[in-house]
């Protein structure tokens, strides 16, 4: 029996499958943010393959940040993982044009119907789910996953209404993972 499997079996039995806890996050300064930036582990045979992917439990949504894996004897047995909680839902739209009847309409196709991500205001503060529609951003910040492929100019629509324009997306802090910069989109 490999290493990893005796070890996966003592997990099961111990109960630490998936686990998902609120300890401090050496990358949040603000207190207030902390619970939305979680430490998990996860089991070496787990079907989230790397940073960017989103985990859904019963009732909320995680956004994989990092995903770095233990080691016993050179011999993956888990992972630690750094996870933000997403808080806007939302699909990602790009301008095309289109010519008809000799005139150029632009529309708005869906790139990507139902995504999900962590949306944070002008100063980096966490928004509650609640205020998400109270809000007017002047502009503000979503971690999306890396495979939703959203570029500058695309429109994100959110489940409540609102339009914001993507000013700039942002790759290199985690792999797998947009950081995006949002504003009013008056298009």
């Amino acid at each position: 029996m490999p290493v990893q499997d005796g070890l996966e079996s003592i997990i099961e039995k111990v109960g630490t499958k998936f686990r998902i806890g609120a300890e401090e996050s050496w990358f949040v300064s603000d207190p207030t943010d902390q619970p939305y930036f979680l430490k998990a582990k996860l089991q070496h045979s787990t079907i989230v393959s790397g940073a960017g992917d989103i985990i859904e439990t019963d009732d909320k949504r995680y956004l994989v940040l990092s995903m770095i894996p233990e080691k016993f004897e050179n011999i993956i047995v888990q992972y630690r993982a750094i996870l933000l909680t997403c808080n806007a839902s939302f699909k990602v739209q790009r301008r095309t044009e289109v010519e008809v009847d000799y005139k150029v309409e632009i529309q708005w196709v869906d790139i990507v119907a139902d995504g999900y991500g962590g949306q944070l205001d002008q100063v980096g503060k966490m928004l509650a789910d609640t205020s998400i529609g109270d809000l007017l951003l002047e502009s503000g910040t979503v971690y999306v996953s890396g495979t939703y492929d959203v570029k500058v100019d695309d429109r994100l629509l959110m489940n409540n209404g609102e339009k914001y324009k993507v000013e700039s997306a942002k790759g290199y802090q985690f792999p797998g993972v947009l950081i995006l910069s949002i504003g009013e989109d008056t298009r």
